[in-house]
């Protein structure tokens, strides 16, 4: 009988740590950078995220962004490229300047999935403690979001 718990639980905290979005598809921007859903998942070490969209990736730059402190502003940036990303904090908070790099990696891109992994201490978060943090998507030149508004909520409860 303890093993068939044990196994419940386990299954329970793995839901916990995932979470992800849907996005439509706007007709104002170009499919391969119009997002169109994402997962974000943590096993207690590692981050992985797959971004998905409409069409095969165009290798744009996209943003993704982290908020620890819940106040509306991102900590915690993620530059995210054709062949390459880093994880970046301001150096001074709320100044938009995210100088000072976490982690730097390279995305397995295929067709139109962006998947990257990355330390969960890059975003100086801790699995032993309890956290949530909030993060959204955005690519600049077309103006994209995902979610449209607001965030979506990444969180480790113990």
């Amino acid at each position: 009988m303890k093993k068939n718990i044990f196994i419940i639980v386990a299954a329970l905290s793995s839901l916990i740590l995932f979470t992800g979005c849907n996005d439509r598809n706007e007709e104002s921007v170009s499919d391969g950078i119009d997002f169109k859903n994402s997962t974000v998942t943590h096993n207690g070490t590692i981050v992985t995220t797959d971004v998905n969209f409409y069409s095969d990736y165009s290798s744009k730059e996209f943003f993704y962004y982290f908020d620890h402190n819940k106040d509306g502003k991102a900590d915690f940036l993620i530059r995210c490229g054709g062949s390459s990303f880093t994880t970046a904090k301001e150096s001074s908070p709320g100044t938009g300047l995210y100088n000072i790099q976490t982690f730097s990696g390279a995305p397995v891109v295929s067709g139109n999935n962006y998947h990257l992994e990355f330390p969960l201490t890059a975003l100086e978060l801790d699995s032993t403690v309890e956290f949530t943090t909030h993060y959204w998507f955005y690519e600049i030149t077309e103006k994209d979001r995902m979610p449209d508004s607001g965030f979506e909520v990444l969180a480790n409860i113990l």
